[in-house]
């Protein structure tokens, strides 16, 4: 499965385009690049989502693709788009109600980070429905 790049592309179609394929991931933008396992300053997120690719990418920029396979891990995702085309990309799990940078966990894949993601949002029933209190 390939994420394609176009530079006339906005920030607003690369993340639906790749939340389609994965629903408890989503993509943040930033103008500047982070090491791996480490979180992206949110100072640097690129907050315009009409923002096209072609000013966020490497000067020359004009199309490509990202493999999202299921077997891709964040780390390579990322780091794929850093190095191919100059582009900053983070990963974000979701949590519950929340979104969660994975940067502890950059060494799954993209598939394995959607079950996590999928498996926070389910409610669990407790499957011990004893009364524990104390009765007299």
């Amino acid at each position: 499965m390939k994420l394609t790049l176009d530079s006339s592309a906005t920030i607003a179609q690369i993340k639906k385009e790749f939340h389609e394929s994965y629903p408890f991931l989503k993509l943040e933008f930033y103008s500047k690049s982070h090491d791996a396992y480490k979180v992206s300053p949110a100072k640097f997120i690129v907050h315009d989502e009409t923002t096209q690719l072609k000013n966020l990418a490497k000067e020359g920029f004009t199309s490509g693709s990202l493999d999202i396979g299921g077997s891709v891990t964040v780390k390579q995702f990322e780091s794929a788009a850093e190095e191919l085309y100059g582009i900053h990309i983070q990963v974000l799990r979701k949590s519950g109600h929340s979104w969660l940078a994975t940067t502890v966990t950059d060494n799954l894949t993209l598939e394995e980070q959607n079950q996590k993601g999928e498996s926070s949002t389910e409610e669990h029933e407790p499957e011990d429905k004893m009364d524990y209190r104390e009765q007299d």
